[in-house]
């Protein structure tokens, strides 16, 4: 079953400037469950939000990010007062990465 679209935001410096190894990685794994995948490198982590309001609006089904803490927050603050809002999910590749390390997922 395939979900009409999706928006992937990636900030091509994240990861010490690997993001966009992966951006191909996860554009492949999201194309098969979506049938449009939207790629957004962003430029600083002020427009994560407006990306995030125009997903609300434009009906995206789900809103994934390719960043770090800062812009996850974004993110979230992006969607949070959002009556309608698209599933969320995030690929972390910052240098911090205290989102991770507080859920288990880094050392």
């Amino acid at each position: 079953m395939n979900y009409e679209k999706a928006m992937l935001l990636v900030n091509p410096t994240a990861g010490n400037e690997s993001a966009p190894d992966f951006k191909d990685q996860l554009f492949e794994k999201l194309n098969g469950h979506f049938d449009q995948v939207d790629v957004i490198e962003t430029e600083c982590a002020r427009h994560i939000t407006d990306f995030a309001d125009k997903a609300c609006k434009e009906k995206y089904e789900a809103f994934f990010v390719m960043d770090g803490d800062g812009s996850v927050s974004e993110a979230i603050a992006g969607l949070a007062e959002k009556k309608d809002k698209p599933k969320f999910g995030s690929l972390l590749l910052g240098a911090v990465n205290d989102l991770a390390r507080a859920l288990g997922d880094r050392p």
